[in-house]
């Protein structure tokens, strides 16, 4: 497997190292290229495990706010920055939900919403107040196409937010997770990142294991790609042959680029039925329990009975 640097190199080799084919240009043909086969195909590379570490609640010490102010401020409290964007419950107040918003050291924090923006307590100004901060968005990280599993102890069952939201929309019951709910991505600032939420959360720091499938991201330097090296360049170095041709208006590099198509033509065969091997072939699944004949069966899907 080649890095983004030595595919782009490859490429302006195959072309002469033409002066026009610099390593702009031709990395942007890497980069679309490598962003259509990976959507044109279901590599085996692109699938991945993430592991989440859940958080425990926090409770220790006690919290006042004021009426009309974001400001929270703790007495024997624990905050730390990890906490920005945790979820919180104030007082005997246990249907509002917050998010923390912003830290500002162990005992003073902000309050906000989902959406990173500063919202002010509405109730009575108090002190000595109890309080609840659980996590119950986690993050998967950049580069994520989709959620193919979560486990934990056994799979858990996909359901919606809004599923949660009818069976406990304060968020009350903690123990083993069972159930696991897409959230609503993360577009603070400059990102976009997938989260899930876990339900019930769990009272202690357990490891959620989630299989995910890449999604493309721009390579660079000594990245290496999801798509195997060997196709990518031809096609890389196709574009490139276009390319040159539009810019010098010369056939020449028209009649490189035919031979170069079978080239990729051949590379990506090659390497699809490797990566098949890498997966294992799906068999035919036969059943026969209880004397079923084998025409009612699955395995009539692929026969001739």
């Amino acid at each position: 497997m080649s890095s983004f640097a030595q595919m782009t190199s490859r490429v302006q080799s195959l072309v002469g190292s033409h002066a026009l084919a610099i390593t702009a240009i031709v990395g942007g043909f890497v980069n679309s290229r490598h962003r259509d086969l990976l959507e044109s195909y279901d590599w085996s590379r692109r699938k991945n495990d993430i592991l989440i570490a859940t958080e425990v609640d926090k409770t220790a010490g006690t919290i006042d706010v004021t009426n009309a102010s974001a400001a929270v401020v703790g007495t024997t409290t624990a905050f730390a920055s990890t906490d920005v964007n945790r979820s919180l419950k104030i007082g005997s107040n246990t249907d509002s939900i917050w998010t923390v918003n912003t830290f500002t050291d162990t005992t003073h924090i902000s309050l906000g919403d989902a959406n990173g923006t500063a919202v002010v307590f509405p109730g009575t100004t108090a002190t000595g107040q109890t309080y609840t901060m659980f996590t119950q968005r986690y993050s998967l990280g950049t580069a994520i196409e989709q959620i193919i599993s979560v486990k934990y102890k056994r799979p858990l069952t996909e359901t919606s937010e809004e599923f949660l939201d009818r069976l406990d929309p304060s968020r009350t019951a903690t123990g083993d997770p069972k159930y696991f709910a897409r959230a609503s991505r993360d577009l603070s600032s400059t990102n976009d990142l997938v989260r899930i939420e876990i339900y019930p959360r769990p009272t202690s720091a357990v490891v959620i294991n989630v299989k995910i499938q890449k999604a493309h991201t721009d390579l660079t330097s000594t990245q290496n790609p999801i798509v195997p090296s060997g196709p990518l360049q031809w096609y890389a170095a196709i574009d490139t042959c276009f390319y040159l041709a539009a810019k010098t208006k010369d056939e020449i590099w028209l009649a490189l680029a035919a031979k170069y198509e079978s080239q990729a033509a051949r590379a990506l065969e090659f390497e699809l039925a490797q990566d098949a091997r890498k997966e294992g072939v799906i068999q035919t699944v036969q059943d026969v329990v209880g004397g079923v004949p084998l025409g009612n069966t699955d395995w009539a899907l692929d026969h001739d009975v």
